[in-house]
């Protein structure tokens, strides 16, 4: 049997432990300001865009339960997009997933161009892409796993800082055109 007191510091040393590793599973992701900075480079070189979206750049964030969790994301494509994307002016809106009429009728309503599609609507994702591939809307991801599953394009943590990751199946079906530097740059999920 241990002496108490070699179990105690042993207790606390192990639970510093797990909240570091936690801490590092939530850091899987860039911080929101990051991540726009990235998607709206990526859509600065996109050759499709001025046919795409002639007046303006709308990027719906999605969001599960409440507003407040589309916050970040949606003032980061705000401030980052203040000077425009090709010329074009950006606004980004959240939008409540309810289901896919409801998302259709929001999209179509509020003349959304792109879609934000965060990690805890993951389980939805087969539902909303069902709205971005009919509406022929790109699709913007958080995370990895997003675009591994068929989001066009996303931004990851890598082990040398925030990456472009794209999936060319999706690109080509919600017509983005990057040029080959972006892709040379950029994770490509084929």
């Amino acid at each position: 049997m241990q002496p108490r007191w070699l179990i105690r510091p042993l207790a606390l040393a192990l639970g510093a432990l797990a909240l570091s590793l936690g801490d590092l599973s939530a850091q899987k992701q860039p911080p929101p300001h990051e991540q726009a900075r990235i998607l709206l480079q990526a859509f600065n070189f996109d050759r499709a865009l001025p046919n795409r979206d002639s007046d303006g750049i709308v990027i719906a964030v999605l969001y599960a339960n409440d507003t407040s969790e589309a916050d970040a994301m949606r003032l980061a494509f705000e401030e980052l997009g203040a000077n425009g994307v090709q010329g074009l002016p950006v606004t980004a809106i959240a939008i409540w997933f309810q289901n896919v009429s409801a998302l259709i009728e929001e999209f179509e309503a509020e003349g959304v161009t792109a879609v934000y599609v965060p990690e805890n609507l993951a389980p939805a994702l087969s539902s909303i892409q069902q709205v971005t591939r009919a509406l022929g809307l790109p699709s913007l991801g958080s995370g990895r796993e997003l675009v591994e599953r068929g989001v066009a394009m996303g931004v990851f943590l890598s082990d040398t800082g925030a990456k472009l990751i794209v999936n060319q199946r999706s690109m080509q079906i919600e017509n983005i055109d990057l040029p080959a530097q972006v892709m040379a740059i950029a994770e490509v999920i084929r």
